[in-house]
Protein backbone atom coordinates (compact mmCIF):
# COMPACT_ATOMS: atom_id res chain seq x y z
CA UNK A 1 0.00 0.00 0.00
CA UNK A 2 1.27 3.44 -0.89
CA UNK A 3 0.76 6.35 1.46
CA UNK A 4 -0.54 9.64 0.20
CA UNK A 5 -1.11 12.96 1.86
CA UNK A 6 -2.71 16.28 1.07
CA UNK A 7 -0.42 19.30 1.12
CA UNK A 8 -3.12 21.88 1.76
CA UNK A 9 -0.95 24.92 2.37
CA UNK A 10 -3.84 27.23 1.52
CA UNK A 11 -6.80 25.04 2.46
CA UNK A 12 -9.00 22.57 0.61
CA UNK A 13 -12.73 22.25 0.05
CA UNK A 14 -14.93 19.19 -0.21
CA UNK A 15 -15.21 19.38 -3.98
CA UNK A 16 -11.43 19.76 -4.27
CA UNK A 17 -10.94 16.70 -2.04
CA UNK A 18 -13.29 14.61 -4.15
CA UNK A 19 -11.67 15.86 -7.38
CA UNK A 20 -8.25 14.79 -6.13
CA UNK A 21 -9.55 11.34 -5.17
CA UNK A 22 -11.32 10.95 -8.52
CA UNK A 23 -8.02 11.83 -10.17
CA UNK A 24 -6.41 9.00 -8.19
CA UNK A 25 -8.88 6.52 -9.68
CA UNK A 26 -12.16 6.57 -7.77
CA UNK A 27 -14.83 6.06 -10.48
CA UNK A 28 -17.33 8.92 -10.69
CA UNK A 29 -20.14 6.48 -11.60
CA UNK A 30 -19.44 4.50 -8.40
CA UNK A 31 -19.59 7.70 -6.35
CA UNK A 32 -22.91 8.60 -8.01
CA UNK A 33 -24.34 5.17 -7.15
CA UNK A 34 -23.24 5.42 -3.52
CA UNK A 35 -24.54 8.95 -3.02
CA UNK A 36 -27.85 8.01 -4.65
CA UNK A 37 -28.62 5.96 -1.53
CA UNK A 38 -28.89 9.17 0.51
CA UNK A 39 -32.34 10.71 1.02
CA UNK A 40 -31.36 13.76 -1.05
CA UNK A 41 -32.57 14.77 -4.48
CA UNK A 42 -32.38 17.65 -6.88
CA UNK A 43 -28.70 17.46 -7.69
CA UNK A 44 -26.34 16.17 -10.35
CA UNK A 45 -22.64 15.34 -10.09
CA UNK A 46 -20.11 16.23 -12.73
CA UNK A 47 -16.42 15.64 -13.15
CA UNK A 48 -14.02 16.70 -15.86
CA UNK A 49 -10.37 17.23 -16.58
CA UNK A 50 -9.58 20.93 -16.82
CA UNK A 51 -6.51 23.05 -17.47
CA UNK A 52 -5.63 26.17 -15.51
CA UNK A 53 -2.56 28.16 -16.52
CA UNK A 54 -1.14 25.10 -18.27
CA UNK A 55 -1.66 22.74 -15.31
CA UNK A 56 -4.04 19.83 -15.77
CA UNK A 57 -6.40 19.10 -12.89
CA UNK A 58 -9.63 17.34 -12.09
CA UNK A 59 -12.80 19.33 -11.37
CA UNK A 60 -15.76 17.96 -9.43
CA UNK A 61 -19.04 19.78 -8.97
CA UNK A 62 -22.41 19.29 -7.35
CA UNK A 63 -25.01 21.05 -9.47
CA UNK A 64 -28.21 21.85 -7.56
CA UNK A 65 -31.48 21.98 -9.46
CA UNK A 66 -33.08 24.21 -6.81
CA UNK A 67 -32.29 25.88 -3.52
CA UNK A 68 -31.63 23.29 -0.84
CA UNK A 69 -33.06 23.76 2.64
CA UNK A 70 -30.69 24.25 5.53
CA UNK A 71 -30.46 21.61 8.22
CA UNK A 72 -29.38 21.54 11.83
CA UNK A 73 -26.80 19.24 13.37
CA UNK A 74 -29.44 16.82 14.66
CA UNK A 75 -31.01 16.52 11.18
CA UNK A 76 -27.65 15.78 9.56
CA UNK A 77 -26.72 13.19 12.21
CA UNK A 78 -30.04 11.41 11.59
CA UNK A 79 -29.62 11.56 7.80
CA UNK A 80 -26.19 9.92 8.09
CA UNK A 81 -27.19 7.41 10.77
CA UNK A 82 -30.20 6.25 8.76
CA UNK A 83 -28.45 5.93 5.38
CA UNK A 84 -27.31 2.62 3.87
CA UNK A 85 -23.60 3.46 3.64
CA UNK A 86 -20.86 1.55 5.43
CA UNK A 87 -20.18 2.16 9.10
CA UNK A 88 -16.74 3.59 8.34
CA UNK A 89 -18.22 6.16 5.91
CA UNK A 90 -20.86 7.07 8.48
CA UNK A 91 -18.24 7.45 11.23
CA UNK A 92 -15.97 9.63 9.09
CA UNK A 93 -18.86 11.81 7.91
CA UNK A 94 -20.23 12.20 11.44
CA UNK A 95 -16.75 13.10 12.75
CA UNK A 96 -16.41 15.90 10.19
CA UNK A 97 -19.85 17.29 10.99
CA UNK A 98 -19.15 17.06 14.71
CA UNK A 99 -15.99 19.16 14.34
CA UNK A 100 -17.93 21.75 12.39
CA UNK A 101 -20.81 21.68 14.91
CA UNK A 102 -18.37 22.13 17.82
CA UNK A 103 -16.87 25.19 16.15
CA UNK A 104 -20.28 26.66 15.25
CA UNK A 105 -21.64 26.05 18.77
CA UNK A 106 -18.67 27.81 20.31
CA UNK A 107 -18.82 30.76 17.89
CA UNK A 108 -22.57 31.29 18.30
CA UNK A 109 -22.83 30.35 22.00
CA UNK A 110 -25.48 27.68 21.48
CA UNK A 111 -25.65 23.97 22.36
CA UNK A 112 -24.23 21.73 19.65
CA UNK A 113 -27.56 20.00 19.02
CA UNK A 114 -29.08 23.41 18.22
CA UNK A 115 -26.45 24.42 15.68
CA UNK A 116 -28.16 25.42 12.44
CA UNK A 117 -25.98 24.89 9.41
CA UNK A 118 -26.38 27.23 6.49
CA UNK A 119 -23.92 26.40 3.71
CA UNK A 120 -22.81 23.17 5.41
CA UNK A 121 -26.41 22.09 5.96
CA UNK A 122 -27.33 22.47 2.33
CA UNK A 123 -27.26 19.49 -0.02
CA UNK A 124 -24.01 20.44 -1.75
CA UNK A 125 -21.95 20.45 1.43
CA UNK A 126 -23.53 17.24 2.70
CA UNK A 127 -22.67 15.55 -0.60
CA UNK A 128 -19.13 16.96 -0.52
CA UNK A 129 -18.45 15.68 3.01
CA UNK A 130 -20.08 12.26 2.62
CA UNK A 131 -18.63 11.93 -0.90
CA UNK A 132 -15.12 12.61 0.40
CA UNK A 133 -15.63 9.99 3.13
CA UNK A 134 -16.80 7.50 0.48
CA UNK A 135 -13.80 8.18 -1.76
CA UNK A 136 -11.37 7.78 1.12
Amino acid sequence: MTDAYFDCFSGISGDMTIAALLDLGVPLDWLREQLATLPLDGYALSGATVSHHGIQARKFAVDLEKHQSHRNYTDIRKLIADCRLSDSVKQTSLAVFELIADAEAQIHGVPKKSVHFHEVGAGESIIDIIGAALCL
